[in-house]
């Protein structure tokens, strides 16, 4: 054949035995028709064919048949008779290596490939790629990676920036094959790709997958501060695995095992202890609920808490909205009741005199909108203000703002005393009520950021109500139904005036409304008339004539028989029945209302159903959820407050020395300066010495009421004694009242740790709680066998004893 022949388009045979092969499916049969043809042809027309490349992708017969594990020899063959195909790329770019070891040629095959053209190990595609790139992300073995790691190809990058050790962690290599590329390029675990991302960021991305928590914990292991690398975008790897935990599907066959590893990756990044950043603690806090719940109950991230909390400024900031919102709640409720005794002209009341109660509220706002402002600007700089406007917090901070200054707004003008005003009064108190439900609801919420038992309670009125739903619609229709069977029995009764028509109402009048005046020695019986109107009537009871005589028919009627009551029985309309019977639900039953023997067999079938059975459902069912908020999720609940608050925290005091940097006040180094100020002081060092001047004085003041007194002379104890007892009276209750003033700024850091540090818990799964107890079973088991066999030791040892006594005797 010429070469004539051969560009003109002539199809290579051997090119077409390769592209067809499926050694899976044929065996051995493939790669010996390849044998039998090469041996039928001429050298010379072999390396025609083994130049041959297809039009649309360039590829070789060398091409082909790397993606097979072929046999030594047929590789031997095609580049003995053309040894350029070795180096030669398709329109990808991809040679001969590239295809080997992405579809996990053998050991032999690759050293025998890299021996013709060692520099293949870090030849590139047009995407920068390498063999060791395609190996990798086809996650092959550890034996073909070691192989393909030479010339340092473990350090090449795509045109991405990305390492063969990115392409592991990404594409799920096993655990060997990045322990091999770790051992080749230990560094790389911090190196990053033009996204700014790490290898850890790739493995967090993945953290639903069962190959991802192996991968977390090799890479921690080497270098546990990668855990604190942010990319490009200032993304932690935690946000990562946020991101990709929140795209597991609830209704997924392997739901379940995808939290779970999910679960192994956040446990393994908490482990090393991560930077607790204002970032990292907002990626915590972002977390998708289930895992948020388990990480707040990890060990380290509780000390963690407890130690962000325990700083001068969370201390400072707590006390600080826990005096205003008092000092707000004590004010609003005094300028309230001066203002409506100004409004009513009580006690002759001028605006003047509750002056400085709104003033007091003035300040109270102002506290609360920069407060609020300042966190909203903070995470802005932080590029997280989705944050503030999904939390509910925010949102009753937002109302307690805007009420109170409309509040101010409305006790603060002139003060008018008129009809219209005084209706208009109607509506401030209503509003005002409204505020007081809002102030006191922000101290509870206040109160479960510090104390475990509100946190438990505000969750468990959430948690409970939540879980109530299908019993609160079938309370409401027993309800419905029971008000609407009240209502139509009582709708026309003669207890129901207001219902019946002109006739009806008369004939009830002439039955009931009969009234008696003397006139001289003769008696003269009148009837309300619905119709007109009787001036003596209305003059012997001593009330004006209505305009509507009908209404001062059906007044004079319930004076008589209802005691002046709106209704005689509160069942005349539907909404009215309802309300009734939801109060006869909790207990308050007027029975006499029922006379008919019907009504009163369904209102002892409503008594049974809804005031005795329903009741003690709902009593029963708001306990048992109490009791498993209370002995499965209190620490749960507790420590995600604290981590709410503490976030909140660090994102002010962080973002503020971000929006100085940002105006020029201060530089970026400034700022990471300033940063430790806001640090908690460490308590002791390595060699036990307390720093910081006021916990070195408190740690000595402790030391000295606790000293040994038992060598000293009576003179020194006699003086050490008084100097404990003055110590003990007056310098520390001191010093707590004037730290207590300065809300926690100059206390200790030990007596802020004995305030709001609190006890570290761990999760307790129901499978634990059985192990657990099968433990305890186990080693009471133990004891009970083991108190058997020394009661037995000690028989035998006495019927011994007697024996050898015996012997003697005799």
């Amino acid at each position: 054949m010429s070469d004539d022949n051969f560009v003109s388009g002539h199809y290579s045979e051997l090119f077409e035995l390769c592209r067809d092969i499926d050694p899976e499916v044929n065996g051995d049969d493939e790669w010996d028709n390849i044998r039998s043809w090469i041996d039928s042809v001429s050298k010379e027309d072999l390396r025609l064919y083994a130049s041959y490349t297809d039009e649309k992708e360039n590829n070789s017969a060398l091409h082909l048949v790397c993606r097979h594990h072929p046999p030594k020899d047929i590789v031997e063959s095609i580049h003995a008779a053309n040894e350029e195909v070795i180096y030669q790329g398709n329109v990808f770019g991809w040679i001969p290596l590239h295809y080997a070891g992405a579809h996990g040629a053998s050991k032999e095959l690759l050293e025998l490939l890299i021996g013709y053209y060692e520099t293949s190990l870090i030849t590139q595609d047009r995407r920068g790629r390498t063999p060791l790139h395609f190996a990798v992300a086809q996650r092959m073995s550890g034996s073909t990676v070691e192989v393909l790691c030479g010339l340092n190809a473990a350090q090449v990058s795509d045109e991405n920036g990305s390492l063969p050790l990115h392409y592991a962690c990404a594409y799920g290599a096993s655990a060997e094959v990045v322990r091999i590329l770790l051992d080749v390029v230990p560094v790389s675990t911090t190196a990053v790709d033009f996204n700014g991302r790490a290898p850890l960021h790739f493995a967090m991305g993945n953290s639903k997958e069962d190959f991802a928590h192996s991968l977390v914990e090799i890479l921690l292991e080497e270098n546990p501060s990668v855990a604190n690398q942010k990319d490009n975008e200032d993304n932690l790897p935690l946000q990562l695995l946020a991101k990709d935990a929140r795209q597991i599907s609830e209704n997924s066959e392997d739901s379940i095992i995808k939290k779970k590893n999910a679960v192994k990756c956040l446990e393994l990044y908490l482990a090393v202890v991560p930077e607790a950043s204002a970032d990292f603690l907002n990626a915590l806090k972002n977390l998708p609920k289930d895992l948020l719940e388990h990480a707040v109950t990890i060990q380290s991230v509780q000390k963690m808490l407890n130690g962000k909390i325990t700083q001068k400024f969370p201390t400072f900031v707590l006390f600080l909205d826990g005096f205003s919102l008092i000092m707000v709640i004590t004010c609003f409720s005094y300028a309230v009741d001066e203002y409506l005794k100004v409004r009513y002209n009580v006690e002759d009341k001028t605006r003047s005199e509750f002056d400085h109660l709104i003033v007091a509220l003035c300040g109270g706002a102002f506290y609360y909108f920069v407060r609020e402002l300042v966190q909203i600007l903070s995470l802005l700089s932080f590029d997280s203000f989705n944050a503030w406007y999904t939390d509910s917090q925010n949102w009753l901070d937002v109302m307690r703002i805007a009420s109170l200054v409309v509040s101010i707004s409305i006790m603060y003008r002139l003060i008018g005393d008129d009809d219209d005003e005084r209706h208009e009064t109607e509506d401030e108190q209503n509003f005002f009520a409204v505020v007081t439900l809002i102030l006191y609801s922000s101290l509870v919420t206040f109160l479960r950021s510090v104390y475990i038992d509100f946190a438990v309670f505000v969750y468990a009125v959430i948690y409970i109500a939540s879980n109530l739903i299908a019993f609160l619609v079938a309370l409401v229709i027993i309800l419905l139904a029971f008000a609407q069977i009240f209502f139509i029995y009582f709708e026309y009764h003669d207890m129901c005036p207001d219902n019946l028509s002109l006739t009806s109402l008369q004939a009830l009048m002439n039955d009931n409304l009969i009234f008696e005046e003397e006139v001289g020695d003769d008696y003269i019986y009148k009837i309300c008339n619905v119709e007109g109107s009787y001036n003596q009537s209305a003059d012997f009871l001593g009330e004006e004539v209505f305009d509507d005589n009908d209404d001062y028919c059906i007044n004079l009627y319930k004076l008589a028989n209802c005691d002046g009551d709106s209704s005689c029985v509160p069942y005349c309309d539907l909404p009215s029945s309802f309300l009734q019977v939801w109060v006869m639900m909790i207990g308050r039953v007027d029975e006499t209302h029922f006379d008919a023997t019907v009504m009163k067999v369904l209102y002892v079938v409503f008594g049974y159903v809804v005031a005795i059975l329903l009741a003690n459902v709902l009593i029963a069912i708001v306990t048992a959820y109490y009791g498993v908020v209370r002995n499965q999720r209190a620490q749960i609940v507790f420590w995600s407050n604290r981590l709410d608050f503490v976030t909140e925290m660090n994102v002010i005091s962080s973002g503020f020395l971000r929006i100085l940097s940002f105006c020029g006040i201060s530089s970026g180094e400034d700022v990471i300066e300033i940063k430790g100020l806001g640090e908690s002081p460490k308590m002791r060092s390595s060699n036990n010495i307390v720093t910081g001047f006021g916990e070195r004085c408190w740690y000595q003041l402790t030391e000295f009421l606790q000293s040994n007194l038992d060598n000293s002379s009576i003179f020194e104890k006699t003086c050490l004694q008084i100097c404990r007892v003055f110590t003990l009276v007056i310098i520390v209750p001191a010093w707590l009242i004037l730290g207590f003033g300065t809300c926690g700024l100059l206390w200790p850091e030990q007596v802020r740790e004995k305030c709001f540090k609190s006890k570290y818990t761990e999760r307790t799964t129901k499978s634990d709680s059985k192990l657990q107890a099968r433990a305890k079973e186990a080693i009471q088991y133990m004891k009970d066998e083991n108190n058997e066999f020394l009661e037995e030791t000690r028989i035998l040892k006495e019927m011994v004893n007697e024996l050898i006594g015996r012997g003697k005797s005799d």
